[in-house]
């Protein structure tokens, strides 16, 4: 009794304590990032209560790579990104204290575990590059590259038991993509707030609004991530649509993806069209089905024709601006070629690159008197080019082929079921994001970033029947 009211009296100390900081900072700060002050505690309290709830921390982690971009347009200058690093370390830290977790063989000894290790070794060794002094440049920039993808695939690997958690995943998945497809929808017809168009007066406009026209962004990083992200939902749950029984299950998950599809329209990304084709010719060759092969075929056909050669909506600036992507005299596409030619003479003698950190973004914010050349990647593969030289880029493209290569053959020998119909959806996907990333670097930005190495984990557990076996015998 004496040690509860001790226990009492130090919690209501520390409460009393951490109101009495919160009360000083909001007096010392400005509105918006007292507004920090605010909701901090009561997110640590809740933090701390769930810590060996993984699969609610994943959920956390989801919702904030969402988010993200848009609070760092709320209130400027603070590293909101960050937070994804810190709610990483936070779920492994219940993992290793939650007892009835085990660690899993599987989560650490497979293809892709492995591959992504040796991946995340290769860029470890390139922090001594003596091109790149700025090893806070290095942090920064292989979160997205290399240690994201592997601890959110061992993580993932450890927690999704159940199809039921899977579903769980989805719902937060397809709230937070319809809720971007509807900001996408508020700032194209009814206008950006001020915290928007601060953005896009900061620069942004220079490639969100093309002749006088807005390339909706909604709350991502920018209008190209809003594209693929919508494109990533729009794949995801049409396919799992098709083979959903469920009658409202199924309506929303149609929902979902014709929202993404909108989103992709307004979005004005060229390159997010690479998702939905690549995901569609690769999900009819998984279909084994030739009536689903013939009709699939059919749509693509048609719609390529309708880009192409055709020239109906084309006063519709989101469908002119989509016919551009094949079009190969497009100024833009002859620019990113004579770009790539320039590197080519400015890469021949530094085959590690020119450090982790130096291209992109990174490059125009730690290397702002770097070469200018390094400060416009224009995509991923370029982007690691840069950064990792040539034999960083052939290493990283053999791990992505042993992913596709292994993960396919899994998925294209599973049973149809209505696990088989996630773990293709997830793999279109992903095929998808590998061929987009070519002219954008879309994989490591958020939310993408951490969508990916989920869903790569969730096709190998589906594959592997490591799903609980009750949940899979009853679908």
């Amino acid at each position: 009794m004496l040690r509860e009211k001790k226990i009492n009296v130090l919690l209501f100390g520390s409460a009393l304590m951490l109101v009495l900081i919160c009360s000083y900072l909001i007096a010392q700060l400005n509105e918006q990032k007292s507004l920090i002050v605010v909701i901090l505690p009561p997110l640590i309290v809740l933090l701390i209560a769930r810590i060996k709830n993984h699969y609610f921390n994943l959920h956390i982690i989801m919702v904030s790579a969402f988010l993200v971009s848009f609070l760092g347009r709320l209130v400027n200058n603070v590293p909101f990104g960050l937070s994804i690093d810190f709610l990483l370390l936070y779920m492994g830290l219940g993992l290793l204290i939650n007892k009835n977790t085990k660690l899993q063989k599987i989560a650490f000894f497979n293809p892709m575990t492995l591959s992504l290790l040796l991946w995340f070794l290769i860029t470890l060794i390139l922090l001594v590059n003596p091109l790149a002094s700025n090893k806070i440049a290095w942090f920064y920039a292989n979160r997205a590259f290399s240690i994201y993808p592997l601890l959110i695939i061992i993580f993932s690997l450890h927690f999704f038991k159940d199809k039921i958690n899977l579903e769980k995943y989805l719902l937060v998945w397809g709230l937070m993509s319809l809720f971007g497809s509807l900001w996408g929808i508020k700032q194209l017809f009814f206008g950006l707030d001020g915290f928007e168009q601060a953005w896009l007066d900061g620069g942004a406009a220079k490639t969100h609004v093309l002749f006088g026209k807005l390339r909706v962004f909604s709350f991502y990083t920018d209008a190209a991530q809003f594209g693929a992200s919508q494109a990533h939902a729009a794949l995801v749950f049409g396919i799992i649509s098709f083979a959903e029984k469920n009658l409202v299950k199924k309506l929303i998950y149609i929902t979902i993806a014709l929202f993404g599809l909108y989103g992709v329209i307004i979005s004005g990304t060229r390159a997010v069209l690479a998702i939905v084709a690549v995901g569609m010719v690769v999900f009819l060759i998984l279909s084994k089905n030739l009536k689903v092969i013939i009709t699939g075929a059919s749509i693509l056909l048609i719609t390529f024709i309708f880009l192409k050669f055709s020239y109906i909506g084309q006063s519709v600036y989101q469908i002119n601006r989509m016919r551009t992507a094949l079009n190969f005299d497009d100024p833009s596409f002859m620019i990113r070629i004579n770009r790539i030619n320039q590197l080519k003479s400015f890469m021949a003698d530094k085959p590690l690159g020119y450090g982790i950190g130096t291209a992109g973004s990174w490059a125009k914010r730690f290397y702002p008197n770097g070469p200018q050349i390094l400060k416009y990647t224009d995509g991923f593969y370029t982007s690691i080019w840069m950064q990792t030289g040539i034999l960083g880029l052939s290493f990283k493209i053999l791990v992505i082929s042993i992913i596709i290569l292994y993960l396919g053959r899994l998925v294209f020998k599973m049973e149809y079921s209505s696990y088989r119909s996630f773990a293709v959806a997830f793999f279109c996907a992903y095929c998808g994001f590998v061929v987009a990333d070519f002219t954008n670097d879309l994989s490591t930005q958020l939310p993408s970033s951490i969508l990916l190495p989920t869903n790569l984990a969730v096709i190998y557990l589906l594959a592997n029947k490591k799903f609980d076996q009750k949940t899979l015998i009853s679908q």
